[in-house]
């Protein structure tokens, strides 16, 4: 009896200190509680306060009184309003409405040396870097001018660019290759293009392409870094 007496008098001051540490738990949560509303409080009243603050100093009133001093503005005057018969006239329009003035195009470029892409043949206008000497009186150089042809070697390699598979047969390429040189000169696929497009794409077709297209998307590393330093700068 005396076991049992002494292991019930242990559960109950077992059970009495953890009702004590539950009760001051309690009683810490409700302090911070208590004290999370008295900073919610004073946050408020520090809002309130910096609000009737802005709209003092946002008066109209008060506004007016620092133009009057610190602005030269005056007030406007019957005389300053003239009829429409004496504005000046509209300057002429140098184009129709709705019409554009190309100044130069983009010309194919494999890395090497600029060529007339076969649509632009026959047109009397100039390549960029043309009409770039023709305004600045000198060839264009610099970063971004290496930028702008490495640009415009890839854009020239992947435009409409066809693959085929690693290990494809040469036959199957050869006859691929027979196949879009045939395009460069059918004119039912000349005149739906032109309805489509507005223009006949030129499929390079020889037999050094591949080496050529793999020499254009090479990429240089200044240049990768230079553009990527470029667009972070938001330039």
């Amino acid at each position: 009896m005396r076991l049992i007496h002494l292991l019930v008098i242990g559960a109950l001051v077992f059970a009495a200190a953890y009702v004590y540490r539950i009760k001051m738990d309690s009683t810490a949560r409700t302090e911070r509680v208590l004290k999370l509303r008295a900073e919610i409080r004073e946050q408020r009243e520090a809002i309130a306060v910096l609000r009737a603050e802005w709209a003092r100093l946002d008066a109209p009133l008060r506004l007016q009184g620092l133009v009057e001093r610190h602005l030269p503005l005056k007030p406007v005057v019957a005389n300053q309003y003239d009829s429409l018969k004496n504005l000046p006239e509209r300057p002429p329009s140098l184009v129709k409405p709705g019409a554009v003035i190309p100044l130069y195009y983009d010309g194919n470029y494999d890395g090497d040396t600029f060529s007339v892409p076969k649509v632009m043949e026959g047109y009397p206008l100039p390549q960029f870097q043309e009409f770039y000497r023709s305004v600045k009186g000198g060839p264009p150089t610099g970063k971004l001018w290496d930028a702008y042809r490495t640009n415009l070697a890839v854009d020239s390699a992947m435009l409409r660019t066809v693959v085929m598979p690693p290990g494809a047969p040469a036959a199957a390429v050869d006859a691929l290759r027979t196949a879009l040189a045939r395009l460069n000169n059918d004119k039912n696929y000349a005149e739906e293009s032109m309805k489509a497009m507005q223009f006949v794409p030129h499929y390079e077709t020889g037999a050094d392409i591949n080496t050529r297209v793999r020499r254009a998307l090479a990429v240089p590393p200044e240049i990768r870094t230079f553009v990527l330093d470029y667009m972070k700068g938001g330039k």
